[in-house]
């Protein structure tokens, strides 16, 4: 009983204690997989917060990529949509970066992506530029509410819900 009662106040006051990450918890899950098309680590981005965008097809990549001044992929050479794209946010020095792992799931109506996040050790040394690396994600053709993506320690970091 005393596992139990810790696991659930360890669950309490992580963020599967957030709406979403609570629903995301218990619900039936879909395997899919999803596939890398491109990365940078400057695209751009102007907020310290984690991001994910869903792109319905390449025009809507190629318009991201004009409004942002960058080349992050020839959107004539993609396959066909939909697309996520996922940005760590704006950081003060190289040696940060995002992987979205290659397994994903389908739970309720939503895409949801695993994700690793990684920073520079504590005192190493690092070039003084900001970055704001990103991933552009191919993703099975289906209708998606919303695209999740969860941290390495199960937490929501980005979901397209926030933009709604």
């Amino acid at each position: 009983m005393k596992f139990w009662s810790s696991a659930l106040l360890a669950m309490l006051l992580s963020g599967c204690a957030s709406d979403l990450g609570w629903s995301l918890m218990f619900a039936s899950e879909k395997k899919v997989e999803v596939r890398e098309l491109a990365r940078a680590n400057v695209c751009g981005t102007q907020q310290e917060l984690s991001a994910v965008s869903l792109f319905a097809d390449a025009a809507e990549v190629e318009r991201w990529q004009q409004s942002r001044g960058l080349h992050l992929i020839d959107t004539g050479a993609m396959p066909a949509g939909p697309y996520a794209l996922v940005e760590m946010g704006l950081r003060p020095s190289s040696g940060y970066g995002v992987v979205i792992s290659r397994k994903a799931g389908i739970r309720k109506d939503m895409l949801v992506l695993s994700s690793t996040y990684f920073s520079p050790a504590e005192g190493s040394t690092q070039a003084q530029v900001e970055t704001s690396p990103c991933v552009l994600m191919a993703l099975p053709p289906d209708f998606y509410r919303a695209v999740v993506v969860m941290n390495q320690s199960g937490v929501v970091q980005a979901s397209t819900l926030n933009k709604e």
